[in-house]
């Protein structure tokens, strides 16, 4: 017994002693007979069984493995020293506990229960701590756990997941769970057991064998974009038999979607011109061998995109569209139509996403894809020349000019003249396709067309319109506003002639004199002016003619004709002269030649002048006719016969 025991036995005789000391006489004799008669009841009960004696070689109930046990003994055999000393009894004498006072006994229960605890305690600690390396951590194999699955699937495909399990120590599991968790795609189809609810998450393994394990295969179709991993975990939750924790392993496996179960193809236009009205059309096919059910259609449009419409009505926002199903094989389609506006070189982006709809009203995307967009407004300067003032029966010819004045390159570029008049003998014309016209190049075309004669009734407006009627910028139509037009004004055409007669046109003499003129003999001739005006009405009409010096003015004139002798100058004026106005104005001259006009052509009058100013083109007309002679080439009976002769 260590030494350091002893000193306190010892200490606690002293305290025995000193206690019964300090006891006072009178105590000590009512002690002395209660002794005496506890001994007398004794002896009266001899035929009972004496009570169990605390023996100094007992051993102590319900300690934890690790307690001294000597420690324990030495406890009890100096409670019993102190027992005997408090009540003056030797060493070889019982102890009654009968005739004893039970003040004592919730002490003693005390440390027994809190002895018990402690045992209990350390125990549950212990089997715990042993049980936990020996069940409860996958590292050792207790109960292994695996998923068996392939490495890379398309997406859509029906896949099988294999989770294999076995208990691999000699203690029987008297019940494990399975829980399975899915990535986000995959839909349940079947497991070769069955599962809690149906939903094939949760599978009850039941009680496992020592040695024993098993399998739960799962079939379920997984669905997902190109290049996503998909992972796969198991927790399996078991008790080992005699125990009443649960412990609990998982594991994790993943595959990688290598293709997508959608067939996605987009036509949109690389380049738009802005304020032009965009298709947007997507077709998608679903390349699985099974149905995709709740099926969901997101496009994400760009700024300055204003929606029109679609060929299938959106779900509530016109951006969002769902399908109940989408059939294998089957191809459907989009198209989306709206007005897209920017700036030039602006790129705007359409998103689109198609994807299902989980139980939780979450959406999966299963195929992405972006569509660019250029903002392009292609420029060009296009102008049209021709003459301002043209005359019917008279070739036009027109000139245009087209220059690209922007960076854009413009392609199979036809140009379009529209024609609006009666004299034009079309109403439009289109210039050969031009292949290609690069940045800030310019061409010159060129047409050339005939005025039709002009007659009255005919509408005097003539105009010509030039305008781009195809271009096309990066193989997209794009549509140029650049026009141009011209207007052209009907020249008149005033017709006017100035003739000398002899015979009129029915051969009737209105002549006077020989025929050839001779020598000192008076021939006299009839000078008609014919007027014919034409389309436009004429200002300031006015005809003029001087005659020389040998010729007689007779007098005999038309009215309007007038002549002044100082000028020897013959005039007619009209203040206008209307449109298809027709006149013919007459005046009456006399010659009488000399030997020096024998074997000559004599003068009548000088040149004719015309003038006027056009009333509707505001041009100013001016026409010269030649000098007549007696030669008359325009009179059938006196052709030939102007040279005068001798008398």
């Amino acid at each position: 017994m260590p030494r350091e025991k002893k000193r306190k036995i010892t200490h606690k005789r002293k305290s025995a002693q000193s206690k019964l000391s300090k006891t006072p006489k009178k105590e000590g004799e009512k002690k002395t007979k209660k002794i005496e008669k506890d001994e007398e009841e004794k002896k009266k009960k001899s035929s009972k069984k004496d009570l169990p004696q605390i023996s100094s070689t007992e051993k102590p109930v319900d300690t934890e493995d690790d307690l001294d046990g000597s420690e324990v003994i030495l406890e009890i055999q100096e409670t019993n020293h102190d027992i005997r000393s408090l009540y003056d009894l030797d060493d070889e004498d019982p102890i009654d506990m009968t005739t004893m006072e039970q003040k004592t006994g919730k002490k003693k229960w005390f440390i027994l229960v809190s002895l018990f605890l402690i045992l209990f305690g350390a125990i549950a600690y212990f089997g715990y701590t042993i049980f936990s390396k020996d069940f409860g951590s996958n590292d050792n194999g207790t109960m292994e756990l695996s998923i068996q699955m392939e490495d890379k699937v398309a997406s859509g495909d029906l896949v099988t997941i294999e989770v294999q399990y076995q208990n691999r120590k000699n203690v029987t599991i008297t019940s494990a769970e399975l829980e399975i968790f899915y990535p986000d795609g995959f839909y349940f189809k079947n497991a070769d057991i069955d599962s809690e609810k149906g939903l094939g998450r949760i599978f009850n393994l039941g009680e496992i064998q020592s040695g024993a394990g098993g399998v739960v295969e799962i079939t379920g179709q997984l669905v997902g974009v190109k290049g996503d991993d998909k992972e796969v975990s198991a927790l399996l939750t078991y008790m080992p038999q005699n125990f009443s924790n649960n412990f609990q392993v998982n594991v994790r496996q993943s595959t990688r979607i290598t293709s997508s179960i959608i067939d996605l193809s987009v036509e949109v236009p690389a380049q738009i011109q802005s304020g032009q009205e965009i298709e947007y059309t997507v077709n998608f096919t679903n390349t699985a061998t099974l149905p995709m059910e709740n099926v969901k259609i997101q496009v994400e449009y760009p700024d300055g995109f204003e929606y029109t419409g679609a060929d299938i009505e959106p779900r509530g926002s016109n951006n969002d569209w769902r399908l109940e199903s989408l059939t294998p094989g089957k191809t459907e389609s989009l198209t989306i139509r709206g007005i897209l506006s920017g700036s030039s070189g602006d790129t705007k982006e359409f998103n689109f996403q198609l994807g299902v709809v989980e139980i939780d009203n979450t959406f999966t995307v299963q195929i992405e894809t972006t569509s660019l967009v250029v903002i392009i407004n292609p420029e060009a300067d296009l102008t049209i020349e021709a003459p301002n003032i043209d005359s019917p029966k008279e070739d036009v010819e027109f000139t245009v000019k087209l220059k690209n004045t922007s960076e854009a390159e413009l392609r199979k570029v036809k140009v379009r003249i529209d024609f609006d008049g009666d004299l034009f003998k079309e109403e439009k014309y289109i210039f050969d396709e031009i292949d290609k016209i690069v940045p800030f190049e310019e061409k010159e075309l060129k047409y050339k067309t005939t005025l039709k004669k002009f007659n009255v009734g005919d509408g005097k407006k003539l105009s010509a319109r030039v305008y781009i009627s195809q271009v096309k910028v990066e193989g997209n139509d794009v549509s140029l506003p650049a026009e141009s037009s011209i207007e052209l004004k009907l020249r008149n055409d005033l017709n006017v002639t100035a003739e000398g007669r002899y015979f009129d046109d029915d051969l009737t003499k209105i002549g006077d004199g020989p025929l050839p003129p001779s020598v000192g003999e008076d021939t006299t001739y009839i000078i008609r002016w014919n007027i014919n005006n034409g389309n436009n009405a004429v200002n300031d009409f006015a005809m003029k003619t001087t005659l020389p010096s040998d010729v007689i003015w007779t007098n005999n004139a038309s009215k309007g004709i007038s002549y002044d002798s100082s000028t020897r100058q013959v005039s007619y004026s009209k203040e206008k002269l209307e449109i298809d106005a027709r006149k013919v104005l007459e005046f009456e001259l006399t010659i009488a030649p000399t030997l020096d006009d024998i074997n000559s052509l004599m003068v009548l009058t000088g040149e004719t002048n015309v003038s006027g100013v056009d009333a509707f083109t505001g041009e100013v007309m001016s026409q010269q006719i030649d000098r007549i002679t007696t030669d008359l080439p325009n009179d059938e009976g006196a052709r030939g016969k102007g040279v005068v002769e001798g008398s």
